[in-house]
């Protein structure tokens, strides 16, 4: 799994972009939830239908170079410090620093 924080400076949107290698390990187990009386005939076949269609997902939208967006609260902006200067008259004027 990787994550990569993504911040554009261009604008105030900031995301996660998510992704994974493609070796990655994909295991889950299918399980019937029907009764005793009634049985899946073929679950190990059921089971590879649901793992190759998952795995063929995964590879077309997360796998990288493909990633996910997460995008992150904006957080507010830090407050810029302030400087104080005399001026002819003795007069202080407060200046934002860019």
């Amino acid at each position: 799994l990787a994550v990569e924080f993504v911040a554009h400076p261009d604008s105030t949107e900031t995301y996660a972009a998510v992704s994974i290698l493609e070796d990655f390990s994909l295991g889950f187990e299918v399980r019937s939830l029907l009764g005793h009386r009634t049985k899946v005939k073929d679950l190990p076949k059921i089971t590879s239908l649901i793992t190759s269609k998952l795995r063929s997902v995964l590879v077309d939208e997360i796998v990288w170079p493909s990633f996910k967006k997460v995008r992150l609260p904006d957080f507010p902006a830090a407050p810029r410090p302030t400087t104080t200067t005399a001026t002819a008259g003795g007069v202080e004027a407060a200046d934002t620093q860019p």
